[in-house]
């Protein structure tokens, strides 16, 4: 029988503050990680996708896109692994990031990092801030990187966009036999974190005014406009003692859709190829 909870949390702009980092990527090429001529490119790309992002119009192609030319930038302008060391070493989480992940770590409660970024960038700044140990994974783009320390791609099935991080959240939870009534999600984008975690009232979203709050609010349970975690854990920790106070029970399907399953198909709720779900006991 699954118990217990598990917390899945976007990277950037969620435990990364969005000012002035925007994100790692930002960050990587903002500070000399591509060469000029690459970094424009990368400014264009970048207001092209946002405007689509902005606008509910990237497509699953587009995040695709956008991440592997991104990749390419790096290839061109022989980014390494040293140089993505120094340049994010400078990088800190939002204030109570720090405080949190610690006490869900003494509380047992596993915690996975779920981005449309990169291993080796979030671990970099884990490491810098002392916050590696703290995290139990990390689903993001895992680069290729050869003998002299160079990038020279990306492993395609390692990368998560925001169309798959329901995907990847339930798989996490899956690891920790943890039904995905109680899979606690953070993120900060109504159209990047929408998929984060899996239930709406489980999701909480982090926002820097009171219209992108809103604008959250029609895909999370919950949502502050804040500059410190701290509202997140407050929420996550409510949840939790709701979690803790709910009776056991069997819960063989986590999807209600009855559609789950059908004809060898994915669900387009939770991601899953089910059966018709069914539910057992209370």
């Amino acid at each position: 029988m699954k118990r217990g909870a598990a917390v899945v949390l976007d990277c950037d702009g969620t435990l990364i503050p969005k000012e002035p980092f925007t994100s790692l990527f930002n960050v990587i090429d903002s500070n000399g990680g591509v060469s000029l001529g690459c970094y424009e490119r990368a400014k264009e790309m970048r207001k092209h996708y946002l405007a689509l992002a902005y606008a509910g119009k990237l497509t699953e192609r587009c995040q695709r896109k956008w991440f592997s030319e991104t990749i390419k930038l790096y290839v061109v302008s022989g980014l390494a692994m040293k140089k993505i060391g120094e340049i994010l070493e400078s990088v800190r989480l939002r204030p109570g990031v720090k405080e949190i992940l610690r006490e869900l770590h003494t509380r047992g409660v596993p915690v996975a990092i779920v981005s449309y970024g990169i291993v080796q960038f979030i671990e970099s700044v884990l490491l810098v801030n002392g916050m590696r140990h703290y995290v139990d994974a990390i689903y993001a783009a895992n680069l290729r990187v050869d003998a002299s320390g160079l990038v020279t791609g990306f492993h395609p099935r390692s990368a998560v966009y925001p169309f798959n991080k329901g995907y990847f959240s339930r798989q996490f939870a899956d690891l920790h036999r943890v039904p995905y009534r109680n899979l606690l999600a953070v993120g900060d984008s109504p159209n990047g974190d929408c998929g984060l975690g899996h239930f709406k009232k489980n999701r909480f979203g982090i926002a820097r005014d009171e219209s992108e709050r809103k604008r959250l609010l029609k895909v999370m349970g919950a949502a502050a406009v804040t500059e410190s975690f701290d509202p997140a854990a407050d929420w996550l920790r409510m949840k939790l003692a709701d979690i803790m106070q709910e009776p056991a029970r069997d819960e063989r399907v986590a999807c209600a859709n009855p559609l789950c399953g059908k004809n060898e198909k994915t669900c387009p709720d939770c991601g899953n190829s089910l059966p018709k779900p069914m539910k057992v006991g209370n």
